[in-house]
Protein backbone atom coordinates (compact mmCIF):
# COMPACT_ATOMS: atom_id res chain seq x y z
CA UNK A 1 0.00 0.00 0.00
CA UNK A 2 1.49 3.32 -1.26
CA UNK A 3 0.76 6.76 -1.14
CA UNK A 4 2.49 10.23 -1.50
CA UNK A 5 2.43 13.57 0.35
CA UNK A 6 0.42 15.75 -2.04
CA UNK A 7 0.72 18.84 -0.02
CA UNK A 8 3.00 19.15 3.58
CA UNK A 9 1.18 22.37 4.99
CA UNK A 10 -2.15 21.11 4.86
CA UNK A 11 -0.45 16.82 5.09
CA UNK A 12 -2.92 16.35 1.93
CA UNK A 13 -2.07 12.67 1.27
CA UNK A 14 -2.75 11.02 -2.21
CA UNK A 15 -3.43 7.33 -1.94
CA UNK A 16 -2.89 4.91 -4.63
CA UNK A 17 -6.73 5.15 -5.70
CA UNK A 18 -6.22 8.63 -6.68
CA UNK A 19 -7.90 10.30 -3.21
CA UNK A 20 -7.01 12.61 -1.69
CA UNK A 21 -7.37 13.04 2.44
CA UNK A 22 -6.01 14.61 5.26
CA UNK A 23 -3.57 12.47 7.56
CA UNK A 24 -4.75 12.93 11.13
CA UNK A 25 -1.39 12.23 12.27
CA UNK A 26 0.54 14.31 10.18
CA UNK A 27 -1.40 17.49 11.79
CA UNK A 28 0.44 16.68 15.09
CA UNK A 29 4.56 16.33 14.52
CA UNK A 30 4.61 15.30 18.26
CA UNK A 31 2.17 11.96 17.28
CA UNK A 32 3.69 11.49 13.87
CA UNK A 33 6.94 9.44 14.84
CA UNK A 34 4.17 6.55 16.46
CA UNK A 35 2.52 6.30 13.61
CA UNK A 36 3.74 3.79 10.59
CA UNK A 37 3.82 4.19 6.85
CA UNK A 38 0.97 1.40 6.17
CA UNK A 39 -1.36 3.29 8.73
CA UNK A 40 -0.71 6.70 7.15
CA UNK A 41 -1.32 5.64 3.51
CA UNK A 42 -4.91 3.19 4.17
CA UNK A 43 -7.47 4.06 1.86
CA UNK A 44 -10.37 2.65 2.59
CA UNK A 45 -11.73 2.74 -1.32
CA UNK A 46 -10.40 -0.89 -1.95
CA UNK A 47 -11.74 -2.36 1.80
CA UNK A 48 -15.38 -0.40 1.36
CA UNK A 49 -15.82 -1.38 -2.44
CA UNK A 50 -15.12 -5.16 -1.02
CA UNK A 51 -17.51 -4.86 1.60
CA UNK A 52 -19.92 -3.17 -0.13
CA UNK A 53 -20.04 -6.60 -2.72
CA UNK A 54 -20.66 -8.99 0.19
CA UNK A 55 -23.35 -7.78 2.04
CA UNK A 56 -24.32 -11.44 2.77
CA UNK A 57 -21.26 -11.94 4.20
CA UNK A 58 -21.95 -11.21 7.97
CA UNK A 59 -25.74 -12.34 7.61
CA UNK A 60 -24.24 -15.53 6.90
CA UNK A 61 -21.76 -15.50 9.79
CA UNK A 62 -24.47 -15.37 12.10
CA UNK A 63 -26.73 -17.70 10.63
CA UNK A 64 -23.42 -20.23 10.86
CA UNK A 65 -22.49 -18.75 14.27
CA UNK A 66 -26.17 -19.43 15.41
CA UNK A 67 -25.86 -23.05 13.75
CA UNK A 68 -22.73 -24.17 15.84
CA UNK A 69 -23.45 -23.04 18.81
CA UNK A 70 -26.62 -24.40 19.73
CA UNK A 71 -25.81 -27.41 18.14
CA UNK A 72 -22.75 -27.15 19.62
CA UNK A 73 -24.25 -26.41 23.04
CA UNK A 74 -26.62 -30.00 22.44
CA UNK A 75 -23.06 -31.73 21.48
CA UNK A 76 -21.53 -31.08 25.08
CA UNK A 77 -24.80 -31.91 27.09
CA UNK A 78 -23.77 -35.11 27.87
CA UNK A 79 -20.18 -34.26 28.05
CA UNK A 80 -17.68 -33.13 30.50
CA UNK A 81 -16.72 -29.25 30.26
CA UNK A 82 -12.82 -28.62 28.66
CA UNK A 83 -10.83 -26.43 30.72
CA UNK A 84 -8.96 -24.15 28.29
CA UNK A 85 -7.94 -21.28 30.80
CA UNK A 86 -4.51 -20.33 29.15
CA UNK A 87 -6.45 -20.28 25.89
CA UNK A 88 -8.92 -18.03 26.97
CA UNK A 89 -6.63 -16.01 28.70
CA UNK A 90 -4.70 -15.44 26.07
CA UNK A 91 -7.45 -14.50 23.77
CA UNK A 92 -8.87 -12.08 26.40
CA UNK A 93 -5.66 -10.45 27.00
CA UNK A 94 -5.31 -10.32 22.73
CA UNK A 95 -9.38 -8.55 22.63
CA UNK A 96 -8.19 -6.40 25.48
CA UNK A 97 -4.90 -4.86 23.76
CA UNK A 98 -6.87 -4.81 20.44
CA UNK A 99 -9.81 -2.88 21.66
CA UNK A 100 -7.08 -0.45 23.31
CA UNK A 101 -5.26 0.29 20.27
CA UNK A 102 -8.70 0.54 18.59
CA UNK A 103 -9.19 3.90 21.54
CA UNK A 104 -5.58 4.87 21.30
CA UNK A 105 -5.43 5.35 17.50
CA UNK A 106 -9.13 6.79 16.73
CA UNK A 107 -9.89 9.48 19.93
CA UNK A 108 -7.09 11.78 19.13
CA UNK A 109 -8.58 12.35 15.44
CA UNK A 110 -12.14 12.18 17.22
CA UNK A 111 -11.02 15.07 19.58
CA UNK A 112 -9.16 16.85 16.78
CA UNK A 113 -12.63 16.81 14.89
CA UNK A 114 -14.33 18.08 17.93
CA UNK A 115 -11.82 20.97 18.03
CA UNK A 116 -11.56 22.34 14.47
CA UNK A 117 -15.57 22.10 13.92
CA UNK A 118 -18.63 21.48 16.14
CA UNK A 119 -20.44 18.62 17.53
CA UNK A 120 -22.81 18.22 14.75
CA UNK A 121 -20.35 17.90 12.34
CA UNK A 122 -18.98 14.47 14.29
CA UNK A 123 -22.88 13.22 13.39
CA UNK A 124 -23.31 14.59 9.93
CA UNK A 125 -20.19 14.97 7.79
CA UNK A 126 -19.25 11.78 5.88
CA UNK A 127 -16.57 9.53 7.18
CA UNK A 128 -15.04 9.69 3.40
CA UNK A 129 -14.30 13.35 4.01
CA UNK A 130 -12.82 13.41 7.75
CA UNK A 131 -11.74 10.28 9.47
CA UNK A 132 -12.32 7.56 6.84
CA UNK A 133 -8.86 7.33 5.02
CA UNK A 134 -5.34 7.19 6.62
CA UNK A 135 -4.70 5.68 9.93
CA UNK A 136 -7.60 6.07 11.70
CA UNK A 137 -9.57 4.92 8.39
CA UNK A 138 -7.19 1.84 8.87
CA UNK A 139 -8.19 0.90 12.63
CA UNK A 140 -12.28 1.42 11.90
CA UNK A 141 -11.55 -0.99 9.26
CA UNK A 142 -10.07 -3.38 11.11
CA UNK A 143 -12.76 -2.84 14.13
CA UNK A 144 -15.17 -3.97 11.72
CA UNK A 145 -13.19 -7.35 10.77
CA UNK A 146 -12.59 -7.54 14.80
CA UNK A 147 -16.48 -8.49 15.21
CA UNK A 148 -15.94 -11.62 13.25
CA UNK A 149 -13.62 -12.70 15.70
CA UNK A 150 -15.64 -12.28 18.32
CA UNK A 151 -17.75 -14.43 17.82
CA UNK A 152 -15.21 -17.19 19.04
CA UNK A 153 -15.65 -15.98 22.47
CA UNK A 154 -18.96 -18.27 22.63
CA UNK A 155 -16.60 -21.42 21.89
CA UNK A 156 -15.19 -20.90 25.59
CA UNK A 157 -19.29 -20.50 26.78
CA UNK A 158 -19.86 -23.59 25.26
CA UNK A 159 -17.00 -25.66 25.66
CA UNK A 160 -16.74 -25.05 29.47
CA UNK A 161 -20.38 -25.66 29.53
CA UNK A 162 -21.58 -21.89 31.08
CA UNK A 163 -24.79 -20.77 30.89
CA UNK A 164 -25.60 -19.22 27.58
CA UNK A 165 -27.73 -15.78 28.11
CA UNK A 166 -29.52 -14.33 25.64
CA UNK A 167 -27.70 -10.95 25.64
CA UNK A 168 -24.36 -13.16 24.57
CA UNK A 169 -25.28 -14.22 21.74
CA UNK A 170 -27.68 -11.75 20.57
CA UNK A 171 -25.25 -8.91 21.45
CA UNK A 172 -22.12 -10.60 18.93
CA UNK A 173 -24.87 -11.16 16.19
CA UNK A 174 -26.44 -8.09 16.59
CA UNK A 175 -22.98 -5.85 16.57
CA UNK A 176 -21.52 -7.59 13.60
CA UNK A 177 -24.02 -6.98 11.11
CA UNK A 178 -24.67 -3.35 12.35
CA UNK A 179 -20.81 -2.87 12.53
CA UNK A 180 -20.68 -3.66 8.55
CA UNK A 181 -23.82 -1.73 7.89
CA UNK A 182 -22.86 1.92 9.32
CA UNK A 183 -19.38 0.57 7.57
CA UNK A 184 -20.76 0.44 4.05
CA UNK A 185 -23.04 3.35 4.18
CA UNK A 186 -20.21 5.63 5.62
CA UNK A 187 -22.44 6.54 9.38
CA UNK A 188 -20.77 9.47 10.55
CA UNK A 189 -21.48 8.52 14.03
CA UNK A 190 -19.36 5.05 13.46
CA UNK A 191 -16.19 6.94 15.36
CA UNK A 192 -18.58 7.21 18.12
CA UNK A 193 -20.04 4.11 18.23
CA UNK A 194 -16.27 2.91 17.75
CA UNK A 195 -15.25 4.45 20.68
CA UNK A 196 -17.54 3.50 23.61
CA UNK A 197 -17.50 -0.35 22.49
CA UNK A 198 -14.01 -0.77 21.85
CA UNK A 199 -13.49 1.39 25.85
CA UNK A 200 -15.85 -0.78 27.37
CA UNK A 201 -14.28 -3.90 26.00
CA UNK A 202 -10.74 -2.84 27.27
CA UNK A 203 -12.06 -3.01 30.23
CA UNK A 204 -14.46 -6.36 29.93
CA UNK A 205 -11.58 -8.01 28.63
CA UNK A 206 -9.11 -6.66 31.09
CA UNK A 207 -11.35 -8.41 33.69
CA UNK A 208 -12.13 -11.55 32.35
CA UNK A 209 -8.14 -11.91 31.82
CA UNK A 210 -7.28 -11.48 35.00
CA UNK A 211 -10.52 -13.46 36.47
CA UNK A 212 -8.44 -16.42 34.64
CA UNK A 213 -4.85 -15.82 35.69
CA UNK A 214 -6.90 -15.21 39.01
CA UNK A 215 -5.31 -11.56 39.68
CA UNK A 216 -8.24 -9.21 39.76
CA UNK A 217 -7.81 -6.34 42.03
CA UNK A 218 -10.88 -6.01 44.85
CA UNK A 219 -11.66 -2.61 43.04
CA UNK A 220 -12.84 -4.10 39.99
CA UNK A 221 -16.21 -5.31 40.47
CA UNK A 222 -18.79 -6.99 37.78
CA UNK A 223 -21.22 -4.02 38.68
CA UNK A 224 -18.88 -1.55 37.52
CA UNK A 225 -18.92 -3.21 34.25
CA UNK A 226 -22.27 -3.58 33.49
CA UNK A 227 -22.76 0.05 34.56
CA UNK A 228 -20.69 1.14 32.29
CA UNK A 229 -22.67 -0.98 29.71
CA UNK A 230 -25.59 0.47 30.60
CA UNK A 231 -24.43 4.19 30.61
CA UNK A 232 -22.58 3.04 26.67
CA UNK A 233 -25.92 1.88 25.78
CA UNK A 234 -27.64 5.28 27.05
CA UNK A 235 -25.50 7.59 25.39
CA UNK A 236 -25.63 5.71 22.08
CA UNK A 237 -29.53 6.14 22.13
CA UNK A 238 -29.06 9.66 22.92
CA UNK A 239 -26.28 10.00 19.93
CA UNK A 240 -28.94 8.32 17.47
CA UNK A 241 -31.62 10.55 19.30
CA UNK A 242 -29.00 13.68 18.41
CA UNK A 243 -28.77 12.44 14.66
CA UNK A 244 -32.24 12.14 13.49
CA UNK A 245 -32.59 15.83 14.83
CA UNK A 246 -30.17 16.85 13.03
CA UNK A 247 -30.66 14.57 9.95
CA UNK A 248 -34.85 16.03 10.26
CA UNK A 249 -33.54 20.08 10.43
CA UNK A 250 -31.00 19.65 7.56
CA UNK A 251 -30.68 22.00 4.94
CA UNK A 252 -29.41 22.13 1.01
CA UNK A 253 -26.45 24.66 2.78
CA UNK A 254 -26.38 22.69 5.84
CA UNK A 255 -26.85 18.91 4.88
CA UNK A 256 -26.16 16.26 7.33
CA UNK A 257 -24.77 13.16 5.29
CA UNK A 258 -26.87 10.12 7.24
CA UNK A 259 -28.94 7.47 6.31
CA UNK A 260 -32.17 7.90 7.32
CA UNK A 261 -32.75 4.18 6.56
CA UNK A 262 -30.13 3.45 9.30
CA UNK A 263 -31.45 5.57 12.27
CA UNK A 264 -34.30 2.90 13.40
CA UNK A 265 -32.19 -0.12 13.82
CA UNK A 266 -29.77 1.91 16.25
CA UNK A 267 -32.85 2.66 18.21
CA UNK A 268 -33.89 -0.92 18.14
CA UNK A 269 -30.36 -2.42 18.73
CA UNK A 270 -29.51 0.55 22.10
CA UNK A 271 -32.59 -0.10 23.25
CA UNK A 272 -32.57 -3.56 23.25
CA UNK A 273 -29.17 -3.78 24.86
CA UNK A 274 -30.59 -1.33 27.47
CA UNK A 275 -33.09 -3.65 28.16
CA UNK A 276 -31.16 -6.75 28.33
CA UNK A 277 -28.38 -5.39 30.33
CA UNK A 278 -30.43 -3.91 32.78
CA UNK A 279 -31.97 -6.94 33.04
CA UNK A 280 -29.25 -8.72 33.73
CA UNK A 281 -28.21 -5.85 36.21
CA UNK A 282 -31.24 -6.38 38.32
CA UNK A 283 -31.44 -10.08 38.59
CA UNK A 284 -28.01 -10.34 39.43
CA UNK A 285 -27.43 -7.37 41.58
CA UNK A 286 -30.34 -6.10 42.46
Amino acid sequence: MSCILKDASTCTYLSEFGVEYVEFSCLYKDLEPFYLEFEKCFSAVSALKWAEKRSVWPVAAVVVYAVCVFSGKRWMEDRKPFSWKFIMGAWNLFLCVFSFLCVARVLPHALHNLSVGEPRDLLCISPETTYGHGSTGLWITLFVASKFLELIDTVFIVAHKKPLMLLHWYHHMSVLVWSWYSFVTRTPSSIIFLLMNASVHTIMYGYYFLMTIKMKPDWLKPKLITVVQLAQMMIGFLVTMASTYYTRTQTKDNPCDVVKDSLIPCYVMYGSYFALFLRFFLKRYA
